[in-house]
């Protein structure tokens, strides 16, 4: 199982394997000397809106372009994309909302979104290559894609819609608010204490309970359970 979870500021993704799956394990992402579990949610495209790079990468690729001059103003550069499918009843987002890029360049936001889930997909599938001997295709896979609870309906559609144009099976594809996933994980996952044995099971324990705080880089959540 693998799960993408894309940040307003930074994204990345994490899995695990059936015969251990309380060991998850999360990708390291290179920026400069130093390492981290998110990259910036960054995506840059060429000027025929294809594939070009994205996270540290891409800030590093769009920095050459602009110290080279005008060339850079061709290319599509977005950061802080996520909260477009945050909607309004007024406003919903469809297939043929526009992102806008850092230059004013505009393009499908259905596109973009395809984009960053599939260069997700492709990266899990490399880090895979290095650390199984058998092969594991798209197929092997059953993906979760975590959004904010404050997305409606609509934009979880266009989520999954995303998905699906990346090469993702609907039916290996969950739609998970991200809240919910952190209160799941609270329940069934060890702690990290001295004790390993131990779960965080608070249902058994009388009146036990815990606090589950989703601090965004656009917002935040905070329940009680």
């Amino acid at each position: 199982m693998a799960a993408i979870d894309f940040g307003t500021v930074y994204s990345g993704y994490a899995y695990s394997f059936k015969y251990e799956w309380i060991k998850v394990k999360i990708n390291n992402w290179g920026g400069g000397e130093n390492l981290s579990y998110k990259t910036p949610s960054v995506l840059l495209l060429n000027p025929d809106q294809s594939f070009n790079s994205f996270g540290y990468q891409a800030e590093r690729k769009y920095a050459e372009l602009a110290e080279n001059g005008s060339e850079c103003k061709k290319y599509f550069y977005f950061q802080r994309f996520k909260m477009i499918l945050r909607t309004s009843l007024e406003k919903r987002v469809h297939r043929k909302t526009q992102c806008v890029a850092d230059n004013g360049l505009q393009m499908d936001a259905i596109k973009h979104f395809t984009h960053c889930i599939n260069h997700m997909k492709e990266h899990l599938l490399k880090a895979l290559e290095y650390i199984q001997k058998d092969k594991i295709t798209v197929d092997d896979i059953y993906f979760v894609l975590t959004v904010p609870a404050i997305w409606d309906d609509t934009a979880k559609m266009f989520m999954r819609e995303a998905a699906v144009k990346a090469g993702i099976k609907s039916n290996q594809l969950s739609i998970a608010l991200e809240p919910e996933a952190a209160s799941i994980y609270c329940q069934l996952t060890h702690l990290e204490s001295t004790d390993k044995s131990r779960m965080f099971q608070p249902e058994n324990e009388l009146g036990a309970k815990y606090m589950v705080l989703d601090l965004g880089g656009h917002s935040g959540v905070k329940a009680v359970l």
